[in-house]
């Protein structure tokens, strides 16, 4: 895909739909895509692959952790898509990711709360649990 057709479909509502199905695997695929597959069927198997090899840092508010995490996903899951454009790399894209989330990133947050709010209250345990030390 073009950057220009990613950034238009971020913007569209893409990241929503992402985050909020929980079978993105099994959705119909435009065969003129190729082999290109999402990294992850949910943002549960996300979550899951994530808190075994990475800490989470700390934030002063749980919803910026959330937020966070959340930009994560979406760029993990857009790796397999985005063909940088040359002088272009994975912040570049991280960098767009994080602007077209800008204004929707607390409802990006309560799609999260509402779909995972076991994911939710995990990380807000362990959060609390462990004050001075990264979280996982």
């Amino acid at each position: 895909m073009e950057r220009k057709d990613i950034i238009q479909a971020i913007q569209e509502g893409l990241l929503k739909t992402m985050l909020t199905n929980h079978d993105l695997k099994a959705t119909d695929r435009n065969p003129t895509a190729g082999n290109m597959l999402l990294a992850f069927n949910s943002f549960q198997e996300f979550y899951d692959d994530f808190k075994k090899q990475w800490p989470l840092p700390r934030y002063s508010h749980v919803d910026k952790l959330f937020a966070a995490l959340i930009e994560v996903y979406f760029v993990w899951q857009l790796k397999s898509f985005l063909n940088p454009q040359k002088g272009d790399d994975d912040e570049t894209w991280r960098q767009d990711i994080k602007e077209a989330t800008k204004g929707i990133e607390a409802e990006l947050v309560q799609i999260l709360k509402t779909k995972y709010p076991h994911i939710c209250a995990e990380i807000e345990e362990k959060r609390n649990a462990q004050p001075n030390s990264p979280i996982f």
